[in-house]
């Protein structure tokens, strides 16, 4: 991350003009009530000083004014901690276990989390084998004939619950969401070697190497589990699914793994990418619908580029070569992309409803956040999978979005 001197004087107040109009604020009004009860100085040194602070109050609460709400929100979640908004689609949701079994019998079963529209009484089971799935009671989808299937892919090492609340939410607007494990994740991890490694030009290569080749054996995976869950459908489930045309979506590392499973498999017509770097094939293709949804995350500079930490270097060389890439695959008339204001990598998962990412709230409100990104997924699944207009895709977006497709330059973002 940048050292508020690295940053430009727009950027600075763009991310924390608030906390500067807080303190200017807080100066003024306790200038002006030093001056008024304390002051001893002439009439001359005491009406200039009164106006200055008064002044500087007064810029304050207009630096501070616009994100007043959003931080008085913050001080009240670190109180009550709410957690994750319910889901607030028109259906009931449930989630529940299921391991998948090898199809030919050899092989290690793979457990997915569902998602599902839900019509379903209470004591029904919440871990099912292939054999359950006749029982499995889904909504009724009417008028639409099914319900869409989103796969969904963690961040490095992490678990299909990683991002729960969204898939919540997207099934209570009518997607089935089956969410993997990272295949590592219970893996020993050794922190002398960590699997993003920028401290060289050596180490950086070898990570986008290890990359590669782990976004695309996670895609085999993930298509695997497709393949297993296709053959496991039974009763409403088979009937009321849609297992032909099939979205895929990812968080931070998930992202590419999305990406590259849409490369692999023609079953998936359309993949998402949540604040994640994507490696490999996936990188440059854009044969498919794209939606990429990025943090808001200062773009590289030339002080970066040149910067003799060798950690800053090659990090912020990555970044700009990965924004590359995107702005590349934005000129695609299926590409989408949009950074959502405020917001950090958390953002687009669960772990920012959690008290250890507090900090982060008063930039970007994590209800309002998470329903952004609920809002384009489904704006983007929905056109692709259920041939519904764009809307957001290509509507003018609010004050908290920036529209990145049609820019070509990733420098004109900000």
């Amino acid at each position: 991350m940048h050292s508020l001197v690295d940053l430009r004087l727009d950027q600075l107040f763009s991310r924390f003009g608030f906390l500067f109009g807080a303190a200017l604020l807080a100066l003024g009004l306790i200038g002006l009530v030093f001056l008024l009860r304390w002051s001893h100085a002439s009439r001359p040194v005491l009406g200039v000083s009164l106006a200055v602070a008064a002044a500087a109050a007064i810029l304050g609460a207009a630096l501070f004014a616009p994100a007043a709400g959003r931080v008085g929100r913050a001080l009240q979640r670190v109180v009550a901690n709410p957690g994750p908004p319910a889901p607030s689609g028109p259906f009931p949701t449930r989630a529940l276990d299921v391991l998948l079994p090898p199809r030919e019998g050899a092989g290690a079963p793979i457990r997915v989390r569902l998602f599902i529209p839900a019509a379903a009484p209470a004591g029904e089971k919440q871990s099912l084998s292939c054999a359950d799935f006749g029982g499995l009671r889904l909504a009724d989808p009417a008028p639409a004939r099914a319900f869409q299937l989103l796969v969904y892919t963690p961040g490095l090492l992490s678990v299909a619950i990683d991002s729960a609340s969204t898939a919540a939410q997207l099934a209570s607007r009518g997607y089935v969401v089956a969410a993997l494990d990272d295949p590592g994740h219970d893996a020993p991890t050794d922190p002398a070697h960590p699997f993003f490694d920028f401290s060289s030009d050596e180490a950086f290569a070898q990570m986008v190497a290890r990359s590669t080749a782990k976004s695309q054996a996670d895609a085999r995976r993930a298509q695997e589990a497709l393949d297993r869950l296709t053959a496991c459908a039974s009763g409403a489930f088979a009937e009321r699914v849609d297992f032909a045309r099939v979205g895929a979506y990812g968080f931070s590392f998930g992202g590419s793994v999305a990406a590259t499973l849409a490369l692999l498999d023609p079953r998936v017509v359309a993949a998402a990418n949540l604040s994640g770097f994507v490696f490999g094939p996936a990188r440059d293709a854009a044969q498919k619908p794209y939606l990429v949804l990025l943090e808001d995350e200062p773009l590289p500079t030339q002080a970066d580029f040149a910067s003799a930490a060798a950690e800053r270097r090659i990090y912020k060389t990555a970044q700009a070569e990965f924004l590359d890439a995107q702005a590349k695959r934005l000129a695609a008339p299926d590409a989408y992309g949009f950074m959502l204001r405020g917001t950090t990598h958390a953002n687009f998962n669960d772990s920012i409803f959690s008290r250890a990412d507090a900090k982060y709230w008063p930039f970007a409100d994590p209800q309002q956040a998470q329903a952004n990104v609920v809002a384009y997924l489904c704006a983007f699944f929905g056109h692709y999978l259920r041939g519904e207009p764009p809307g957001l895709l290509t509507a003018a977006p609010g004050k908290e979005i920036v529209a990145l497709k049609g820019r070509p330059d990733w420098r004109t973002w900000e």
